[in-house]
Parts: C-alpha cells; sequence; structure tokens
C-alpha cells in the first residue's frame, strides 16, 4: 500500500524552510554592510590620524608626555574614547581598531595613565570608553601576539623613542 502523503504539511515544511533560508541571507547580509560600514568608517579615521592636522596635535601630545602632561594629550585621548564608542556600539571592529591603531593607543594610554588618573578624578565619566577598548586591545594584543602583561609594560627607553617619533613625524 502507498502512504497517502499530506500536502498541506509538505507545503508548511518548505515555507518553514524558504523563511529559515531568508532569514539567514538576511543576517549574512546585514553582517557584510556592517562590515563594509565600519571599514569606511575606519578608512575616514584613518584620514583623520594621518591628517597633517592630527599630526601636529600628536605632535604637541607628545611634547606634554615629555615635559610633564597637561591638556595637550585631550585631543589624542578624545579620539581614541570616539574609537571606544565606536567599538562599544558594533559600529566597527574592535579586531580592526587593534590591527590599526593598538601601537599608538597603547603608548599613549599607559604614558598619560597619571593624567588620565587625575583627570577622572574631576570627572569620573572622562575616557571611560577610551579604557575599556584598551582593555579589549590588550587582550588581543596578549593572544595574538603571545605577550604577558609584563611584555606589554614600555621601557623608559621604548617611551623615550615613541615621544621622539611622534614629535619628528
Amino acid at each position: 500500500m502507498f502512504a497517502q502523503i499530506d500536502y498541506n504539511a509538505v507545503s508548511a515544511y518548505a515555507a518553514v524552510a524558504a523563511s529559515l533560508i531568508a532569514v539567514a541571507a538576511l543576517l549574512v547580509e546585514s553582517r557584510r554592510s556592517r562590515f563594509s560600514t565600519g571599514l569606511d568608517a575606519m578608512m575616514k579615521l584613518d584620514d583623520t590620524w594621518s591628517s597633517d592636522r592630527m599630526r601636529q596635535t600628536r605632535k604637541a601630545a607628545a611634547q606634554a608626555l615629555r615635559d610633564g602632561p597637561s591638556d595637550q594629550i585631550d585631543d589624542v585621548l578624545d579620539f581614541f574614547e570616539f574609537l571606544g564608542y565606536l567599538v562599544r556600539r558594533r559600529a566597527v571592529d574592535e579586531f580592526l581598531v587593534w590591527h590599526s591603531y593598538f601601537y599608538w593607543f597603547h603608548r599613549y594610554r599607559t604614558l598619560a595613565a597619571g593624567y588620565i588618573a587625575t583627570q577622572q578624578q574631576r570627572d569620573p565619566s572622562v575616557w571611560v570608553d577610551m579604557l575599556a577598548l584598551h582593555k579589549k586591545l590588550v587582550d588581543i594584543e596578549k593572544r595574538e601576539s603571545g605577550y604577558s602583561d609584563a611584555g606589554l609594560v614600555l621601557s623608559p627607553e621604548d617611551a623615550k623613542r615613541f615621544i621622539a617619533e611622534e614629535i619628528g613625524q
């Protein structure tokens, strides 16, 4: 004997399968679109970071780090705060930020630690996204490079070399 086929059930299963495929395609396209938008944002941020204006800002910040922290560092820290905000809002990928900015971010954050702490005593909300992002980027750096916490400590020579690079750029 032949079994009776329930065409209504087959049709329902096909509709569910088609819906699931459509949702999966939508998720893939959404992810691709978000990555593309984030990549575009990173390119614009890189243009800002490399601009003549920001190079002068970074030079002034490095001189302030050398001579004694002052508000000359704020614009550089604000740039990293904005990156932190973008990562928190998932507008850009933290791995891409690590790849593009960790070298500078870690050094400015480390060398300005005392200044940042002083400013946060006055206003605890200042540079919160930057500090949260720095922790994430340090974790990525340790995972990707195999460094320990001790391996990420800047020696006085490394600090002097970095400041000289930023001043001389």
